[in-house]
């Protein structure tokens, strides 16, 4: 009572001090009380303190100096009881007190405030064979079956394995405690006749026969066992191995006893399988060599075998026959040859069973590890290249065959531009490249003569390396390897054009097919301009503003010549406006036209009456007078001459904006007559109307009896002086002073009036009658004649 009462009064006390509701007296503050706090590291787990009970955390109010008793209750579980809590030690927060006994006196002090139980954690494992219960006074059997007498099976109890859990021993059920959150190792060791299946946990499973897990709570562990089919192994002699999933094992002696587990003997699980066969060849302990024949449950090497009956012992026996040595060889060594229908031996060394039949063949032609060609030439004991081999029936003999081989000559083609496509006997094949032919062979190799590199830049096929300077060869293959190499040359390409195009001629020297050059060539570069237009400089790999320059063509190179266009007049650029006349000359008073290049800006057309003296800047004199223009063009300008131009030779000066005159030297002719033209499908059809002045033409050709007028200029003075620049006018009439005649093939005739043409500046207007005689046609060809001199000819449509 005495007891409960000072707890109540304790606790009452801490709680009144923590709400700030009491103070602590200055004896407190002197050390004479201090506040204690007892726990354990586990909640839940209980302590006791002077003899009471808690399972949380407690602080108590002790008069320094006073003596506690601290007891750690041991061997604590919870409710279900799989999981124990185990005391580990005493401690405080400060780490100054410690103690390993689960009681412990202390006493208060004002330096260690804070006493704390260390409680450790295990979990039960429920270890649980598929068919054995728990029996914890079982004494557990952890040897091989057989090495301590123990029997396989005790009565109404099998025993399949046994297990290591945690690396401790258990071949039946068992409830194993181990700390909490550490890694627990697992192995498991069938016993003979049964076999491991793997372990189910708790939340999962594992195939593995060791394996591990952490153990975070309480587990149920299985190790899953399950019969297995035993079998024992035999040899024929006995002694000797097998292979069983292509492992070699030790067979058993067929006087063993099974109690002794002997070699040979495996267990299987039910419905899986295994694969047998035997290494071969083997030797006997007494030195004897034998070669593995079949097993007794039929079948050879790689024999697959399905596990059933695993209640059923069975036995294997694999046999043997003697085996007999034979030696394969090639000359020169390391050849292959043909055995049993297979070349990928590791070695021709072979031991067969006696009396067996094998086939061997030596291939005409096989090829070593460095890729050379062999031809065969013959076994040494003679006998075609296939041959059948039968072993003898005497174990102490052997066998040594040899087939010689010849090597066949090898041709290499290289080349100096690497990787080139070159043809071999009409194939296609990359430098480098090797052919293998007998000698006396004829062989058709060819390279291209270029190899593009690029753009600008190619290899040109310069020589053989025996001299030979044509690309595309034959050479005769000899007893001895050949090599031959084609010799390129790199060509760099030179490329330089004018700007504009039309602008200039280049020329080079040395000149070039193609614009390629070898690295070591000087190439001399000249740039002609043509007509209308003028060298200004050279832009690019070249420089300076000399026509003529040197370039070196150690890489591809290239270069632009820059051109100024610039007014220019062809030699005979002053003609007749009408077109192409027999007679070199122009007449005064006529429509001229002057030929040549940048002789205006745009096209313009003059005005009618009166023409213009100036088109865009453009002007035409002779001496010191203008000339009326009809029109301007780049290409071509019309003018109309003086009617009192004198005759012989004469000098038009062309002006062009912002440029110096340009000159045009021509000659005068009294009569130099030109007939216009309108062109339809190329061919020039006569300028003429009819008597209404409407237009003739091949749907309106001229008519029987009626006059028309013919259109042309030059044709030589009037009467009486035309005025210049501007339209004629209807009265009065301009008359011609010489006499025209028209020429319609035989046909001619002369013009009943010849005048200058009315409302127009330069063109004369000639008339013809179109009498009966006169021809007929679409496209009567017309000339006209003044004073001998002949004009251009034209065609006519007549009715």
């Amino acid at each position: 009572m005495m007891m409960q009462f000072r707890k109540t009064v304790g606790i009452c006390f801490w709680i009144l001090m923590s709400a700030g509701l009491l103070t602590i007296t200055s004896a407190v503050a002197e050390g004479q009380v201090v506040s204690s706090r007892v726990s354990s590291t586990t909640p839940g787990t209980a302590f006791r303190v002077d003899g009471v009970e808690y399972r949380q955390a407690q602080t108590f109010l002790w008069q320094i100096g006073s003596k506690h008793v601290l007891e750690a209750i041991i061997g604590q579980t919870d409710s279900t009881a799989t999981t124990i809590y185990t005391f580990t030690s005493w401690g405080d927060a400060s780490g100054l007190f410690s103690a390993t006994t689960p009681t412990v006196t202390i006493t208060a002090s004002a330096t260690i405030t804070d006493y704390i139980a260390a409680m450790g954690t295990a979990y039960r494992i429920d270890l649980s064979f598929f068919d054995l219960p728990a029996d914890p006074t079982r004494t557990t059997v952890c040897a091989y079956p057989g090495t301590n007498n123990q029997p396989l099976n005790s009565p109404g109890i099998q025993f399949p394995g046994i297990v290591y859990v945690a690396g401790t021993c258990y071949d039946s059920s068992r409830k194993i405690y181990l700390a909490a959150n550490t890694t627990i190792t697992l192995a498991a060791y069938p016993n003979p006749g049964f076999v491991f299946k793997g372990w189910t946990l708790t939340n999962s499973t594992s195939n593995d026969f060791i394996t591990s897990f952490v153990l975070t709570g309480p587990t149920i562990l299985v190790p899953r066992f399950a019969p297995g089919k035993q079998i024992t192994f035999f040899t024929d002699p006995f002694e000797l191995r097998v292979q069983v999933d292509r492992q070699a094992i030790a067979t058993s002696d067929p006087g063993a006893s099974y109690l002794t587990r002997p070699a040979g003997v495996m267990d299987f699980p039910e419905g899986t399988s295994i694969v047998l066969g035997a290494p071969s060849p083997q030797m006997d302990i007494k030195g004897r060599t034998w070669v593995f024949d079949s097993f007794d449950i039929g079948g050879g090497q790689n024999t697959v075998y399905k596990i059933t009956d695993v209640n059923i012992r069975s036995t294997i026996t694999a046999r043997f026959k003697r085996g007999v040595a034979a030696s394969l060889l090639t000359n020169p060594t390391n050849l292959k040859l043909s055995v049993d229908g297979r070349d990928s031996w590791p070695s021709y060394n072979f031991t067969w069973a006696v009396d067996s039949t094998h086939t061997i063949v030596a291939p005409s032609e096989t090829t070593d590890g460095k890729g050379r060609k062999y031809k065969f030439m013959g076994w040494v004991h003679g006998g075609d290249a296939q041959q059948t081999l039968t072993m003898p029936s005497d174990p102490a003999a052997s066998v040594r065959w040899v087939a010689n081989y010849q090597l066949i000559p090898r041709l290499t083609v290289t080349s100096s531009q690497a990787g080139i496509r070159l043809q071999v006997d009409g194939a296609d094949c990359t430098s480098p490249c090797t052919v293998d032919k007998v000698a006396g062979t004829d062989v058709a190799i060819s390279v291209p003569a270029l190899v593009s590199l690029g753009e600008a830049t190619r290899a040109d096929f310069n020589t053989w390396s025996d001299g030979i300077t044509a690309a595309g060869r034959t050479i005769k293959i000899g007893a001895d390897d050949l090599r031959v190499s084609a010799a390129y040359r790199t060509m760099n390409r030179l490329v330089v054009f004018a700007d504009p195009g039309e602008g200039a001629a280049v020329r080079f020297q040395p000149a070039s097919p193609d614009g390629f050059y070898s690295p070591e060539t000087q190439v001399a570069i000249t740039v002609e301009a043509n007509n209308g237009f003028r060298f200004r400089r050279w832009d690019g790999d070249l420089q300076g503003s000399v026509k003529t320059a040197s370039m070196s063509m150690f890489s591809p190179r290239s270069a632009r010549a820059l051109l100024d266009k610039v007014a220019f007049i062809e030699p005979t650029g002053v003609r007749n406006a009408a077109g192409v006349t027999p007679i070199d000359a122009v007449a005064a008073g006529s429509v001229i036209s002057v030929y040549g290049s940048s002789l205006s800006l745009d096209t313009l057309a003059g005005g009618s009456s009166p023409a213009a003296q100036t088109l865009g800047g453009v002007s035409v004199r002779w001496n010191d007078r203008l000339l009326p223009l009809i029109f301007v063009s780049p290409a071509q300008i019309n003018a109309v001459l003086p009617g009192d131009i004198p005759e012989g030779n004469q000098t038009l000066f062309v002006k062009l904006p912002s440029q110096l005159e340009i000159q045009a030297p021509f000659t005068v002719a009294r009569n130099a007559p030109g007939l216009f033209a309108t062109y339809v499908d190329s061919r020039g059809f006569a300028v003429a109307v009819h008597e209404d002045g409407k237009v003739i033409s091949a749907e309106s050709p001229a008519k029987r009896g009626e006059t028309i007028t013919i259109f042309g200029t030059g044709f030589g003075p009037y009467l009486r002086p035309v005025p210049e620049g501007f339209a004629v006018p209807d009265l009065p009439v301009y008359k011609l002073a010489d006499s025209v005649e028209l020429f319609a093939g035989e046909f001619s005739a002369a013009a009943t009036t010849t005048t200058a043409a009315v409302s127009m500046i330069g063109t004369v207007a000639s008339r013809f009658r179109i009498v009966p005689e006169f021809p007929s046609g679409p496209a009567i060809e017309l000339r006209v004649r003044v004073n001998g001199q002949e004009s251009n000819k034209v065609l006519l449509p007549v009715e």
